[in-house]
C-alpha cells in the first residue's frame, strides 16, 4: 500500500527491497520458516513490477523453489526493463505515473476501477505504460491465498503466461494466481520494449485494433512511434507486417504470445496484423 501511496502522490519510481532477515516473525532473525520463504516468492513477484528491484538477501540463500521463483522475478523485471525505463523517461518529461498507475487515475471515469485498495478486496493492481498491468496477490493471507479478483479495464487483456485473452470492464472472480505464476495482463496498445536475448526488442501483442504507440530506446532518447493496424477482438493473429517509414519491412520473430522486431531510435512503423 506505501509503494501505491507514493504513486497517487505524484512519485512512482518506487524501489522496493526484498530483505528475508527482517521479515518480522522474529526481527532480524534469519530462521527459514515456511511463512517467510513465501513471502519472499510473493514480495519477489510484486516487486519485479516496480521500476527499479533489489535483493537484500540472494535467492540461492533459500531453498531451490523459493530461489527459483525470485530469479524467474528478477529475470522478468529485466525483461520488461527497457519498456519501464521508457516510462520512467515520460514520466521525467510530464509528470504523469506511466510507471505505476493506480487505476483509478489511468481510468478515472471507470467507477470499478475504484474502492478496491482495503483489506476485504486487496485489489493491489496498477498499470505500467499503457500495456502492462500488474496485479501481484498481496495482503495479510499471502500465505495461503491461492487467487484473487482481477479487475480488468476497458480493452482487450491477455494473460501473460498462458496467451489467453479477455474482454476488459470486469473482474475476474477467483483468478488463478498461485506462487510461481506472473501477475501480469498485456492489453493498452499491447506493444513492449523487451530485452531478449541480449537485444531491446519492440514486441506487439494481439490484443488491440488500430492504436499507436510511442516508445524510446534505452541510450537514445528520439522517440519511436508504432502505429498498430490490428484485428476486431476475436480474431486470431497469424504474423504482422512491419514496415518502417521508407516502406522497408523490418524482420519479425514469434516472442511468446507476440510478434517481435528490432526497432531504430527516431523511427516511425507501420504494423499489420495478418489473419
Amino acid at each position: 500500500m506505501n509503494a501505491l501511496a507514493l504513486a497517487y502522490a505524484g512519485f512512482t519510481l518506487v524501489y522496493p527491497d526484498i530483505v528475508g532477515g527482517t521479515f518480522g516473525e522474529n526481527h532480524f532473525s534469519k530462521v527459514r520458516t515456511q511463512q517467510m520463504e513465501t513471502h519472499m516468492m510473493r514480495n519477489a513477484q510484486w516487486a519485479a513490477l516496480h521500476s527499479s528491484m533489489g535483493m537484500g538477501e540472494p535467492p540461492w540463500s533459500f531453498s531451490p523453489k523459493v530461489a527459483c521463483v525470485m530469479l524467474v522475478a528478477a529475470k522478468l523485471h529485466a525483461r520488461f526493463a527497457p519498456y519501464i525505463f521508457s516510462n520512467a523517461r515520460r514520466f521525467a518529461q510530464d509528470g504523469y505515473p506511466w510507471t505505476m498507475m493506480p487505476l483509478p487515475i489511468a481510468y478515472p471515469d471507470d467507477d470499478m476501477a475504484y474502492g478496491r485498495e482495503n483489506a476485504t478486496d486487496r485489489g493491489y493492481e496498477w498499470q505500467i505504460g499503457d500495456t502492462m498491468l500488474a496485479v501481484p496477490l498481496y495482503g495479510n493471507d499471502y500465505a495461503s491465498a491461492e487467487s484473487r479478483n482481477v479487475y480488468l479495464p476497458r480493452g482487450q487483456w491477455m494473460d501473460f503466461d498462458t496467451g489467453k485473452l479477455f474482454a476488459g470492464g470486469q473482474t475476474l472472480k477467483a483468478f488463478p494466481l498461485p506462487v510461481g505464476k506472473t501477475p501480469l495482463f498485456i492489453g493498452g496498445s499491447g506493444v513492449t520494449l523487451e530485452d531478449l536475448r541480449g537485444v531491446v526488442t519492440a514486441v506487439v501483442y494481439p490484443v488491440t485494433g488500430k492504436v499507436s504507440a510511442i516508445l524510446t530506446l534505452p541510450d537514445l532518447p528520439e522517440v519511436i512511434t508504432i502505429n498498430i493496424q490490428g484485428l476486431r477482438a476475436g480474431l486470431k493473429w497469424h504474423t504482422i507486417h512491419v514496415a518502417d517509414s521508407h516502406g522497408n519491412a523490418a524482420k519479425v520473430k514469434v516472442e511468446g504470445f507476440g510478434f517481435g522486431f528490432v526497432p531504430k531510435s527516431g523511427e516511425t512503423y507501420t504494423v499489420h496484423a495478418v489473419r
